[in-house]
């Protein structure tokens, strides 16, 4: 089963209508709205029209469209068109997820990531994701699956989740920056300590460091100095006699 079977058996009963825009409410969302886009969407509906409905649940929730949503507002409509679907929260946030990673063109392998693991974890909650080791029951989705919605390899796509180890006051740092970017300087990052991760985030906010492999080298080497208890284990006099 597939991520597109699921939602092809929520897909009935949908009906498209005109919704005030101040009655859709939205729930924490997993990605901020980005101006330029908006803006980008706001030109093309106003030659073209509104292509493709937002998407809310019959509680009126937002599930797919929020930049659609800002773009209308900013050309002054009051109403959008929506496809509303008797999805649960769960369903909505699933849908939200599946909105963000496969259409938004997200660069940063921080959010990806964060994206990726938040999607299985929602699969596993509503009983649909295949757990790690033996399981005969063939119904549910394995990370195979999961790995070719995104044409990708399972180490790949294993690799592309690594980033969620990175500590969470670092993510928060690194998650809209030039850094985040490169997902293997993010999946080295990943496999430091969290005060090696946090000494390394620093040098690059700060701009100490200018390169990400300077960071690391710097970064690793300041802990370790600050962990290990350097002593001298000869007579200095002895060696090199009296100083002067």
């Amino acid at each position: 089963m597939t991520i597109a079977d699921i939602k092809q058996n929520f897909t009935s009963n949908e009906n498209i209508i005109n919704i005030p825009i101040d009655q859709i409410k939205i729930r924490f969302r997993l990605r901020k709205p980005n101006q330029s886009k908006i803006e980008e969407i706001a030109q093309s509906i106003k030659i073209l029209g509104l292509l493709n409905p937002i998407t809310i649940d019959n509680e009126y929730y937002l599930i797919a469209g929020q930049h659609r949503i800002n773009a209308m507002r900013l050309l002054g409509y009051t109403t959008v068109p929506a496809i509303v679907k008797d999805y649960s929260k769960l369903h909505a946030q699933l849908g939200e997820v599946d909105e963000n990673i496969k259409r938004n063109d997200i660069t940063s392998h921080i959010a990806i990531a964060e994206h990726m693991v938040k999607r299985e974890e929602i699969l596993e909650r509503m009983g649909l994701r295949m757990n790690s080791g033996f399981n005969s029951n063939k119904t549910l989705i394995t990370t195979e699956e999961l790995a070719q919605e995104f044409n990708v390899s399972k180490r790949q796509y294993r690799l592309k989740k690594q980033p969620i180890k990175i500590v969470q006051d670092v993510r928060d740092q690194l998650r809209e920056t030039k850094w985040s970017t490169v997902l293997m300087d993010m999946v080295k990052l990943s496999q430091r300590s969290p005060d090696e991760q946090r000494k390394i985030s620093e040098l690059l906010i700060t701009g100490k460091c200018s390169t990400f492999k300077r960071a690391f080298v710097e970064g690793n080497i300041q802990v370790m100095r600050r962990t290990k208890d350097y002593k001298i284990d000869f007579d200095m006099k002895e060696r090199w006699g009296t100083p002067h």
